[in-house]
């Protein structure tokens, strides 16, 4: 028996039973029609005459408060109780760990990922020191007085012996606190420096 083109278009191999159970492409059609009414009408007779309380993983008859809500079902809850979707549940987990495992390994080397993890905790930073701030982030800088310029607000200073917070700084001046590392000797002799060159100007 030859192979129909419908067939063979549909990937069919010569001998399979839709070629030789069909001879048009008609008859094929109106198969898979009937087949996936009848599995339709199974499922949703299953699902309507489904008896509320009675679990169809155990077979026992519980209180409704032992099932989850579901919309899909007519009685309002799901056909299996909490106690075997749970274990259902735990086992996909145990099943599919490692491979869950392997994705979410695979996804975090992503750029994708690693942008959003850098924002992610860019962001949780500011908002635990401002937690930890003694009182709310200045709009400038409590040394020099100016707007800040390479970030759009004031830096978190603190004390790198004690931890303590001390102010809201720009971060140029964040960051020449910390070259000098907070020594005042250091900041003074600089200071004396520059009045000693303008004096001989």
């Amino acid at each position: 028996m030859a192979m129909p083109k419908y067939a063979k278009s549909a990937g069919l191999t010569n001998g399979g039973w839709f070629a030789k159970k069909y001879h048009t492409a008609e008859e094929l059609a109106e198969a898979k029609q009937k087949s996936s009414k009848k599995n339709y009408d199974k499922h949703r007779k299953h699902r309507r005459f489904a008896t509320p309380g009675l679990c169809t993983k155990c077979g026992e008859t519980k209180p409704l408060t032992e099932f989850r809500k579901s919309s899909a079902s007519k009685s309002g809850v799901r056909p299996e109780c909490k106690e075997c979707q749970n274990k259902q549940n735990l086992a996909y987990y145990y099943r599919n760990h490692e491979a869950r495992l392997a994705w979410h390994r695979a996804d975090n080397q992503t750029p994708r990922r690693r942008e959003y993890q850098r924002k992610y905790q860019s962001k949780r930073w500011r908002r635990l020191r401002d937690e930890c701030a003694s009182r709310p982030r200045a709009e400038r800088c409590e040394s020099c007085g100016e707007l800040p310029k390479r970030h759009s607000v004031t830096v978190f200073d603190h004390c790198h012996a004690t931890n303590e917070f001390r102010g809201w700084l720009c971060d140029r001046c964040n960051r020449v606190l910390g070259l000098c590392g907070d020594s005042i000797q250091v900041l003074r002799g600089l200071a004396a420096y520059l009045e000693n060159f303008n004096a001989v100007k």
